[in-house]
């Protein structure tokens, strides 16, 4: 046990001039959505930004949204706690780039709103909404858990109680995105980019630099590190029970061919940009700045697992048994005035940018495949829309705010996510696979399909020991087969709009046409 009055010396505390820091940043943030809520005249500009977002924006958007706090917060923590294994998943996610940059214009080209509409020209209606409540579900839980982590850092390293740092994360993010719809969403992003990145390279400055003794620094830390198994990344076993590095290749080259092009928040902020060739940039650049980034992260849990295990540097057991908590307690207690207050403010931004892209993104889902489909007539203006939009991301905002006053009880953050998009991601990424790459999958075939990848999902999950890892790979794997030969032994029942059934590239430039 470490003792009380050494803890007692460490500095947990905010200056002023910390505080002062992280306030003005939150009022900048919400000063943004106040700037670009004048002139939001109709749901294109509030929902896609008049699709004419630069692509370097749209770049810096995509990298600050997949980047939030989660990342910044849990991959420091699982190097901590286990190893470097999943570390891999970067370089994995290259396997499946040249395909994504084939299919990418070709969605672009069609200037539809949301992905799922893309199933309804290829499939059918009934598809369409089953796939958007497919994500507004899963990102209704993922908004909970992403806005628990920033409230958790600022309960562990200011000592603000968890619920009220909960409550005060949603609501700047719900009113960022409330006010300034996507315009708001993407500059807000990049700039949280930036105080994200020197957030990351303030930590590693600490880490690397040894203290006025001699003592520290990146060689002994390592060393440390190493010798505790924490730099291990390789792992070739065939042991289905363990995180393998076949789990993650296999994984992420399905997720590349799913969950890259059925999750609407990233191809949300693509569409945006709304040319096919700046698409291309954007997303080749965001895979650029992306993986050193993953890198950085895992580098950074093994540094500080080297860091506290000199012995020079007490940590709570409480503190030490949970990964989460250890970066949060860092940035408490071994940061100078000033700087505290920057790394806190970087990890909050990494969060806001994800809630803000993802509230933005289900707003858009429930306006243009729930509501525009069943309304009975369309409003004279556009300003209605604009104003239902605005309803409906305080609607959920609010809900996601709710749900992460009980995401503490779920476990480690980065096993949650990975967890939450095995379950229902698989499916749902099989659905986008049968539709852009056969030809003779149909609507009937792959709902059927959608709903065995989903409970062979579920069966796994609570009625085996397989890491999670494989989760999305049965999933994704099961709802293709059975959904390919479903489509050759029944018809389909429904009939596609537009054109007829086909795969990507006997069709594409029908459904193009379509829609100009």
């Amino acid at each position: 046990m470490i003792s009380p009055i050494i803890l007692a010396q460490q500095n947990t505390h905010l200056s002023i001039l910390d505080y002062a820091i992280l306030g003005v940043y939150m009022l900048g943030m919400v000063s943004i959505g106040v700037w670009f809520s004048r002139g939001q005249e109709n749901e294109e500009e509030f929902l896609m930004g008049g699709r004419s977002m630069h692509w370097l924006l749209v770049t810096f958007a995509a990298v600050a949204t997949a980047f939030s706090g989660v990342s910044l917060i849990g991959a420091p923590g699982y190097a901590f706690s286990n190893d470097s294994r999943m570390l891999m998943t970067a370089p994995a996610s290259l396997l499946t780039l040249p395909i994504i940059l084939l299919v990418l214009p070709f969605l672009v080209r069609l200037r539809i709103t949301t992905v799922y509409e893309y199933l309804e020209h290829r499939f059918s209606v009934a598809l369409r909404l089953i796939a958007s409540a497919l994500f507004l579900g899963t990102k209704f839980i993922y908004v909970g858990v992403v806005i628990y982590t920033p409230a958790l850092l600022l309960s562990t390293s200011v000592g603000m109680p968890l619920l009220p740092s909960i409550l005060l994360m949603g609501c700047i993010a719900t009113a960022l995105t409330m006010m300034g719809g996507m315009k708001a969403v993407m500059w807000s992003d990049a700039i949280q980019f930036v105080i994200m990145m020197l957030g990351i390279g303030v930590i590693l400055f600490v880490l690397l630099v040894p203290d006025s003794q001699g003592h520290g620094g990146a060689a002994e830390y390592w060393k440390i590190a190493d010798h505790a198994g924490r730099t291990r990344l390789w792992d070739f076993s065939f042991n289905l029970k363990e995180l393998t590095t076949w789990s993650i290749i296999v994984c992420m080259a399905m997720a590349g061919l799913g969950s890259t092009f059925s999750d609407q928040v990233m191809m949300q902020r693509y569409f945006a940009a709304g040319g096919s060739k700046a698409v291309a940039k954007s997303y080749v650049m965001s895979t650029l700045v992306a993986l050193p980034t993953v890198v950085l992260l895992y580098v950074l849990g093994i540094l500080l697992f080297g860091f506290y295990g000199t012995g020079r540097n007490p940590i709570p057991d409480e503190i030490r048994a949970n990964g989460d908590k250890v970066l949060p307690f860092f940035v408490s207690t071994q940061l100078p005035t000033g700087l505290k207050g920057l790394v806190i403010a970087a990890i909050v931004a990494a969060t806001l940018s994800t809630v803000s892209s993802v509230l933005n993104s289900l707003c858009t889902a429930t306006v243009t495949d729930f509501y525009q489909r069943f309304r009975k007539s369309r409003p004279a203006s556009g300003r209605s829309d604009v104003a239902l939009s605005r309803w409906l991301t305080i609607f959920w905002g609010g809900l996601g705010t709710l749900l992460a006053c009980y995401v503490d009880r779920l476990g480690m953050i980065i096993e949650q996510t990975q967890i939450l998009a095995g379950l229902v991601g698989g499916g749902l990424g099989g659905i986008f696979f049968l539709g852009l790459f056969t030809r003779r999958a149909n609507s009937t075939g792959t709902i059927v399909g959608a709903v065995a990848g989903t409970m062979a999902t579920a069966f796994v999950m609570w009625e085996t020991q397989i890491h999670f890892m494989w989760y999305y790979v049965v999933g994704m794997g099961v709802c293709v087969i059975v959904g390919y030969l479903v489509s050759l032994i029944l018809p389909s029942t429904a009939v596609a709009t537009n054109t007829p059934e086909g795969d990507l590239f006997a069709k594409s430039d029908a459904i193009a046409r379509s829609q100009l």
